[in-house]
Protein backbone atom coordinates (compact mmCIF):
# COMPACT_ATOMS: atom_id res chain seq x y z
CA UNK A 1 0.00 0.00 0.00
CA UNK A 2 1.38 3.13 -0.36
CA UNK A 3 -0.13 6.70 1.65
CA UNK A 4 0.34 10.39 0.45
CA UNK A 5 2.32 12.35 2.66
CA UNK A 6 2.05 15.75 3.26
CA UNK A 7 3.63 18.84 5.17
CA UNK A 8 7.35 20.59 5.02
CA UNK A 9 9.45 20.28 6.97
CA UNK A 10 10.79 23.26 6.54
CA UNK A 11 7.49 25.20 7.40
CA UNK A 12 6.14 23.18 9.70
CA UNK A 13 8.63 20.92 11.05
CA UNK A 14 6.63 17.66 10.55
CA UNK A 15 4.62 15.86 7.66
CA UNK A 16 1.72 13.74 8.18
CA UNK A 17 -0.66 11.15 6.09
CA UNK A 18 -4.32 10.39 6.06
CA UNK A 19 -5.52 6.73 7.54
CA UNK A 20 -9.01 5.39 7.39
CA UNK A 21 -9.32 3.62 10.75
CA UNK A 22 -11.94 0.60 11.66
CA UNK A 23 -15.57 0.17 10.09
CA UNK A 24 -17.17 2.43 8.99
CA UNK A 25 -13.75 3.86 8.17
CA UNK A 26 -13.02 7.41 9.91
CA UNK A 27 -10.34 9.59 8.59
CA UNK A 28 -7.32 10.44 11.16
CA UNK A 29 -4.06 12.36 10.40
CA UNK A 30 -0.93 11.39 11.65
CA UNK A 31 2.34 12.64 12.20
CA UNK A 32 5.02 10.43 10.54
CA UNK A 33 7.66 10.25 13.39
CA UNK A 34 10.65 8.61 12.91
CA UNK A 35 12.35 8.60 16.63
CA UNK A 36 8.97 6.39 18.16
CA UNK A 37 7.17 3.32 17.74
CA UNK A 38 3.97 5.08 18.39
CA UNK A 39 1.11 5.90 15.81
CA UNK A 40 -1.26 7.98 17.47
CA UNK A 41 -3.97 10.11 17.05
CA UNK A 42 -6.82 12.20 19.07
CA UNK A 43 -10.05 9.90 20.43
CA UNK A 44 -13.33 11.65 21.02
CA UNK A 45 -13.19 10.97 24.80
CA UNK A 46 -9.99 13.17 24.93
CA UNK A 47 -10.61 16.47 26.62
CA UNK A 48 -6.96 17.88 26.56
CA UNK A 49 -6.29 17.04 23.11
CA UNK A 50 -6.41 20.19 21.45
CA UNK A 51 -7.36 20.91 17.38
CA UNK A 52 -6.48 18.58 14.55
CA UNK A 53 -7.35 18.76 11.01
CA UNK A 54 -10.07 16.08 11.64
CA UNK A 55 -12.62 14.84 13.84
CA UNK A 56 -11.13 13.15 16.86
CA UNK A 57 -11.81 8.98 16.55
CA UNK A 58 -14.60 7.55 17.77
CA UNK A 59 -14.02 4.55 19.58
CA UNK A 60 -17.36 3.51 20.26
CA UNK A 61 -18.20 4.13 16.10
CA UNK A 62 -16.03 1.57 15.24
CA UNK A 63 -17.22 -1.89 15.13
CA UNK A 64 -13.69 -3.37 14.70
CA UNK A 65 -11.55 -1.67 17.41
CA UNK A 66 -10.58 -3.35 20.49
CA UNK A 67 -9.02 -2.21 23.64
CA UNK A 68 -5.86 -3.79 24.20
CA UNK A 69 -5.56 -5.74 27.06
CA UNK A 70 -3.56 -5.26 30.33
CA UNK A 71 -0.71 -7.87 30.87
CA UNK A 72 2.85 -8.47 30.26
CA UNK A 73 5.07 -5.72 29.67
CA UNK A 74 2.09 -3.06 29.81
CA UNK A 75 1.30 -0.68 32.03
CA UNK A 76 -2.33 -0.39 33.21
CA UNK A 77 -4.73 2.18 33.41
CA UNK A 78 -8.55 3.01 33.88
CA UNK A 79 -8.88 -0.75 32.55
CA UNK A 80 -6.61 -0.60 29.55
CA UNK A 81 -3.26 -0.92 28.48
CA UNK A 82 -1.38 2.55 28.51
CA UNK A 83 1.91 3.92 26.88
CA UNK A 84 3.80 7.19 27.03
CA UNK A 85 6.25 8.86 24.98
CA UNK A 86 8.19 12.12 25.57
CA UNK A 87 10.49 13.96 22.75
CA UNK A 88 13.53 15.45 23.18
CA UNK A 89 12.06 18.89 22.55
CA UNK A 90 9.93 18.60 25.88
CA UNK A 91 6.56 17.61 24.38
CA UNK A 92 4.85 14.31 25.06
CA UNK A 93 1.84 11.54 24.29
CA UNK A 94 0.75 9.61 26.29
CA UNK A 95 -3.16 7.21 25.52
CA UNK A 96 -4.25 3.50 25.50
CA UNK A 97 -3.47 1.31 22.80
CA UNK A 98 -6.39 -0.93 20.79
CA UNK A 99 -5.98 -2.56 17.40
CA UNK A 100 -8.27 -1.60 14.48
CA UNK A 101 -8.36 -2.08 10.56
CA UNK A 102 -6.22 0.48 8.99
CA UNK A 103 -7.49 1.45 5.56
Amino acid sequence: ETARIYGNIDAFAYFYIDLLIGKPAQRVSVIVDTGSGVTAFPCKACSHCGHHLDPNFDFTKSLTAKWSPCGSGCTCSQGHCSYSQGYTEGSSISGWYFTDEVQ
